[in-house]
């Protein structure tokens, strides 16, 4: 079932089936930016030089970090939700028809 799934997502991806481009996500992208600039405007005037590069690569590796678990997160939710409807559309099906699927 999961490789189902995989090939679903995968095209969905392909089909354009999500919005890039929609007003929410341009918000939400603007709205990183402008945190990300606030952050290393913060490192650069406040954080001596020496500490400067260690600190900003910490940073760039927790972001990293919390991107690839965000990720992975909503792909799991994703693929449980996906199963679960096909599991709810069956049960139905065997309902009203009174088959064995």
């Amino acid at each position: 079932m999961s490789d189902i799934i995989e090939e679903f997502l995968e095209a969905r991806e392909d089909e354009g089936k999500i919005d890039i481009e929609s007003k929410e996500l341009t918000d939400k992208e603007n709205f990183r930016r402008k945190k990300n600039e606030e952050l290393y405007s913060f490192i650069d005037k406040r954080i001596h030089p020496r500490s400067r590069n260690t600190l900003i690569n910490l940073v760039e590796r927790y972001i990293d970090a919390y991107c690839d678990y965000s990720q992975y997160e909503t792909k799991l939710y994703y693929k449980a939700g996906f199963s679960d409807a096909i599991k709810v559309i069956l049960t139905s099906l065997r309902k009203r028809c009174s088959i064995n699927i």
